[in-house]
């Protein structure tokens, strides 16, 4: 499930990358992945790493990181941005940044923050779609929770 505003915002303030590839505003959102899917190595991830909404300077650093592997065969060292998520137990949605670097409240603090709000209201209307088995209604709850908005 995607936001399609939210996606072609991205394809928008990220033109000089995703135009490359062929892909704009309003292009259907499983193009855009197939097309990211299918692209090469550093293209990808860089395709993914805006997708998944990380900060420029943790795309730009894990591409760098792995050109210098590449070359050296040996590992960047690296720091880890961690986001709570939901998994039933304890997760972490995480991106690397170079080492030393410090998280800053304008980048890192507001993806966090973000992240939590959300995470919060999705822990108080789980229940309400959750199975006996302990299954969940996900595109119910995706749906209403889109259309709630």
């Amino acid at each position: 499930m995607v936001r399609v505003s939210v996606l072609d915002s991205l394809l928008r303030v990220k033109k000089s990358f995703f135009s490359k590839l062929g892909l704009s505003p309003g292009t259907d959102p499983q193009k855009v992945v197939a097309t990211i899917e299918n692209s090469s190595k550093h293209e990808r991830s860089r395709g993914y790493g805006y997708l998944f909404g990380y900060p420029d300077y943790a795309v730009n650093f894990f591409i760098s990181a792995d050109l210098i592997e590449e070359k050296t065969n040996e590992i960047e060292p690296r720091d880890f941005f961690a986001i709570p998520v939901y998994t039933g137990k304890e997760g972490h949605f995480t991106y690397a940044y170079p080492k030393g670097h410090r998280p800053t409240a304008d980048i890192d603090s507001v993806i966090y923050y973000r992240s939590e709000k959300i995470l919060d209201n999705y822990r108080k209307i789980r229940k309400d779609y959750t199975n006996p088995d302990g299954t969940i209604k996900a595109r119910q709850l995706l749906i209403e929770y889109r259309d709630a908005k």
